[in-house]
């Protein structure tokens, strides 16, 4: 998104909800100046599927020296704007979700996939998902 900035091209509305599960960018990336601070160009709402136990994303955070946004949400979750909704699925994951060293939950994981269509239908409350604000 910053490259399509500095060559001065638009950014469109071109969906309603992006969703970011497993999210491997770096938990400053909404803030301004970041890769994401202009995503509302793009679309109405934003769901950050956040799990704590993402060993991927664990790893990346110490390579890349900053936390992830799928393990720990944004970094000034308050300031955070109100089209995006950050929901922590860490305590509804179960021992099957654990394949893949954490990261493929969302592939296995009943509850999250029922979280992603209800939020797609309009039901905005995840069942059993602690939101975060």
């Amino acid at each position: 998104m910053k490259e399509r900035e500095k060559q001065n091209i638009d950014l469109k509305h071109s969906y309603d909800w992006i969703v970011f599960i497993g999210g491997d960018a770096s938990w400053d990336s909404f803030e301004p100046g970041k890769g994401f601070h202009n995503i509302y160009s793009l679309t109405d709402s934003v769901e950050v599927l956040v799990n704590e136990k993402d060993t991927p994303l664990k790893m990346s955070r110490i390579f890349n020296l900053k936390r992830r946004i799928g393990q720990k949400g944004p970094r000034k979750i308050n300031e955070v704007p109100g089209y995006i909704l950050i929901t922590d699925m860490t305590n509804i994951l179960v021992e099957e979700d654990k394949a893949g060293m954490g990261h493929d939950y969302f592939l296995r994981n009943p509850h999250i996939r029922d979280a992603l269509v209800r939020y797609q239908m309009g039901i905005k409350d995840p069942p059993d998902a602690k939101i975060k604000y």
